[in-house]
């Protein structure tokens, strides 16, 4: 598997967050409330599926180290990059805070925000999978400002058996026997594809790995650093109409633009399409809530002309730092060396979750996470969610909301493409 290589961009965060930041940072709490409660505070964005093994984290941690309390405070996924942002640059952030690396490891680290763990990383880095790759998503100038907790992918295909035998169809392997088997469905009066795009993000996996799989790494790197390749080269284009494609073949369910994450997972769950895209966190939902049927995964299928189909969307998707304010440094020292362990590693990954830590998700992962893993480990190369190396103006408005228009039908793929290489030209100045 290839080495991410480490990318030197400093990009500060914009005046509208600054806005934000002043009106909205006395609300949130943090750093200030826990000096005078005693207790340690982290900020995550582990609700949901992932609550149950965050609790049971911070428990063991806590019966290993009686004097140290931690306040958790889990936070929705749609709220949680503006409250981290808002929270590190206000005057009371969290002791620690769990964030999702890289572009935001750039950003933080470089406003003062995050704590030099450099010590800590050399310590533990023997700990890990692949830990020259997975630094990447910590380290600025030579330092390490977090660590790598949970991996991520989208790189699978959930679907449900029944529907597919039921349509006398198979899982599929590449992406023409996807979109056929997705025309035998519909033709069964069955909806091929659940996608929830309102937010972008969901609609944003499908051109995620797509655009691994036309492009490849070192294109796409280019492409981010504006650097050699822009988005509006033919395969970037291409990657966007692909999912454009999809969209008007009606492989997607109705009200894709007014569904979110949840909706679209009600839709699979509840038997009423027969595939679907996200994360591997979709099996961390299931410890608490055993779906209705068998869920089968694929690994994502390719197109056959796809010049690079073992490029793979894989990355580090959750990083651990302290703040640079906290008053408890040494306790959050502590509670940072403890996600490193294994025994921190079992819990996560017996949660339905992929662990970095050399064995962990091997020995004790479902038997769905080892299956995500297997796929994860064997690529080629991986690339880590775009937004993520990108900043937010292109990231998180440019990606996301041309993703949603063109999975609604509302937008060209060329014509996203040629606004997110707009927006990468401004944000480069």
């Amino acid at each position: 598997m290839s080495v991410l290589p480490h990318h030197r961009r400093h990009l500060a965060v914009g005046a509208a967050l600054t806005a934000l930041v002043l009106t909205g940072c006395g609300a949130l709490g943090g750093a200030s409330d826990s000096a005078s409660s005693g207790e340690l505070s982290m900020w995550t964005e582990w609700s949901g599926g992932y609550q149950a093994s965050a609790d049971a984290l911070f428990a063991e941690f806590e019966e290993k180290n009686p004097d140290i309390a931690v306040a958790h405070r889990a936070i929705g996924n749609e709220d949680f990059f503006t409250a981290v942002r808002t929270g590190l640059s206000g005057n009371t952030p969290p002791d620690v805070i769990q964030f999702e690396g890289y572009q935001q490891t750039r950003d933080f680290a470089g406003a003062g925000q995050l704590l030099d763990v450099t010590d800590i990383w050399e310590d533990v880095k023997d700990q890990y999978l692949l830990s020259d790759s997975l630094v990447s998503a910590c380290e600025v100038d030579g330092k390490v400002y977090c660590l790598p907790w949970s991996l991520s992918t989208v790189n699978q295909v959930f679907y449900d058996p029944t529907l597919l035998e039921q349509a006398g169809v198979e899982p599929p392997t590449t992406m023409e026997e996807l979109v056929a088997a997705g025309e035998t469905l519909k033709d069964a009066g069955i909806t091929p594809i659940a996608l929830g795009a309102k937010d972008g993000w969901p609609a944003n996996h499908w051109f995620n790995v797509f655009v691994g799989h036309r492009c490849g790494y070192d294109v796409v790197y280019q492409a981010i650093n504006q650097d050699g390749a822009a988005w509006t080269d033919d395969c970037f284009v291409q990657a966007a109409t692909d999912l454009e494609n999809l969209a008007s073949q009606g492989m997607f369910n109705e009200g894709v633009a007014s569904s979110d994450y949840d909706a679209m997972t009600a839709l699979f769950l509840s038997g009423r399409t027969a595939m679907m895209n996200t994360g591997q966190w979709f099996v961390s939902s299931w410890t608490d809530s055993p779906p209705p049927f068998d869920v089968g995964i694929v690994p994502f299928p390719a197109w056959s002309d796809a010049a690079f189909p073992n490029v793979i969307q894989g990355t580090v998707g959750h990083t651990i730092g302290i703040s640079s304010q906290t008053d408890h440094e040494e306790d959050a020292k502590a509670l940072l060396r403890y996600f490193t362990t294994p025994e921190a590693g079992r819990i996560w990954a017996e949660g339905g979750n992929l662990s970095p830590i050399d064995g962990v998700t091997d020995q004790y992962g479902t038997d769905a996470i080892k299956q995500v893993f297997e796929a994860f480990t064997s690529a080629e190369a991986f690339l880590p969610f775009l937004e993520n190396e990108l900043p937010p103006a292109v990231g998180e408005d440019a990606l996301y909301n041309g993703a949603a228009a063109v999975a609604a039908g509302n937008l060209t793929g060329q014509e996203w493409m040629q606004q997110v290489q707009a927006a990468a030209e401004a944000a480069a100045g």
